[in-house]
């Protein structure tokens, strides 16, 4: 019995690919676990119920941090919530660490089956190849052919039935091929996607690590500068909103000056939730954006009675999501020049609908310039650094079109920034934060 010749070339075409498939599948080697599948199947859940624990521990320590983050501003109140700060930090490192351990022992249980379906794939492969050699042998002639020359009719049947056999065999080859192939794309696409979340895993730790630092600096400097007394601290405080006043007068007045045309139609009209909230729920607001009853009282501070974002308030430490998803358009550390207070270490996301946000007074970055980000994915921790006196996100909201990031001599040398980088926009291209996340 012979099969159509479209049907040939499906299953020549099945070889080929099957085993140029395999050639690629088995240049990478597996890596030596030294350890069942099994035991790195047990090993992950134990992990995974470490993490849990940790969770709790975490939610502990961050209801604690909340619980004193209204009170009052003290030299006391600042050392102790650094102190809990660190501590909540450490928690997170551990179970950031956690779960490193865990994408690695999924990637090892991934490798082991893509290793087991790429051997089964090369077996089908061969068997694939083998039997359309045979498949040709036994058809090149017709059947009437094979009729009209046969010397016994019964060799003629024995004939045909084997050729029904390597076509059963061939379809069944064929299929579970394909099968095998399917499952391995399917695991290749589940182990890339756990690699990724080890690399932002890992990003994360740094980050973390970078937190917990730059909050035993701040607590060491504080205790330096204000040598234990709080009289001393509450002048730091006022020292510090002083020289933000002269920073922000001297930077709206450079924004006044920009002459950047914005397109009405560039970017998405005021909606609640096309961003989300870069920070866990609850959500407790420090100060709107605009003219609000704070920056009308210190209008030197923005060069106008008006606050250019939301404050977030939150415990240092406290991971930072991005709102949208977006390219990750430019890193800064105003606290990296001494004597510029500004925004401390700061990220800006460029989204794809023509907006861009910014978050700032960060204690420490889990993404890196140029990075691709998905929204919810953690880009940095909330901290105090630049101009804060105490921890919180700013969120800034711009007009993509409007907003560039510029060296601080551009605008003013007297700030004593110079250096140091900072978004800078026209009045018109910062838009309301409130207008674009979600209702509270």
């Amino acid at each position: 019995m012979l099969l159509p010749s479209a049907t040939k070339r499906r299953l020549s075409q099945i070889a080929l690919v099957a085993a140029l498939f395999c050639v690629s599948l088995l240049a990478s080697p597996l890596p030596a676990t030294g350890q069942s599948v099994e035991e790195i199947k047990k090993a992950r859940e134990d992990l995974l119920r470490d993490s849990a624990d940790l969770d709790k521990e975490i939610e502990v320590q961050r209801q604690k941090l909340l619980e004193t983050s209204g009170q009052a501003k003290t030299l006391d109140g600042a050392v102790r919530t650094l102190d809990a700060s660190v501590k909540k930090i450490d928690t997170s490192i551990k179970k950031t660490e956690v779960g490193i351990k865990t994408h690695e022992l999924t990637i090892l249980t991934l490798a082991e089956s893509i290793a087991k379906n790429r051997a089964q794939a090369a077996r089908d492969r061969a068997a694939v190849t083998r039997l359309l050699g045979s498949m040709d042998a036994t058809q090149a002639e017709s059947g009437l052919e094979r009729i009209l020359v046969a010397d016994e009719l019964g060799a003629v049947w024995e004939s045909l039935d084997a050729a029904s056999s390597v076509r059963d065999q061939l379809r069944a080859t064929a299929a579970t091929l394909e099968a095998v192939t399917e499952q391995l794309s399917a695991e290749e696409l589940a182990e890339r996607v756990e690699k990724e979340r080890l690399s932002q895993a890992r990003k994360a730790l740094s980050g973390e690590r970078e937190s917990a630092a730059t909050a035993k600096a701040e607590k060491a400097e504080l205790l330096a500068e204000t040598r234990n007394q709080e009289a001393e601290y509450q002048r730091i405080l006022n020292e510090k909103l002083a020289q933000k006043e002269k920073f922000e007068a001297a930077l709206r007045e450079f924004e006044e000056q920009l002459q950047i045309a914005i397109d009405p139609d560039g970017y998405p009209k005021p909606r609640r939730g096309i961003l989300a909230w870069p920070l866990r729920e609850p959500i407790r607001i420090t100060q709107l954006f605009g003219g609000t009853a704070f920056a009308k009282q210190h209008a030197s501070a923005y060069g106008r009675p008006f606050h250019p974002g939301v404050d977030i308030g939150a415990p240092t430490g406290e991971p930072i999501k991005a709102a949208l998803g977006g390219t990750i358009a430019a890193i800064g550390n105003t606290d990296a020049v001494r004597g510029c207070v500004s925004w401390g270490k700061w990220v800006l996301v460029k989204h794809a609908n023509g907006l861009s946000t910014l978050y700032a007074h960060m204690s420490g970055f889990a993404v890196g310039e140029g990075d691709t980000v998905s929204i919810g994915q953690t880009i940095g921790y909330v901290g105090a650094t630049g101009y804060a006196t105490g921890p919180h996100l700013h969120i800034t909201v711009y007009v993509t079109q409007g907003v560039s990031v510029r060296r601080f001599e551009e605008f003013k040398t007297q700030t004593g920034c110079s250096g140091a980088t900072t978004p800078v926009a026209p009045h018109e291209a910062y838009l309301d934060p409130m207008d674009y996340l979600p209702s509270l």
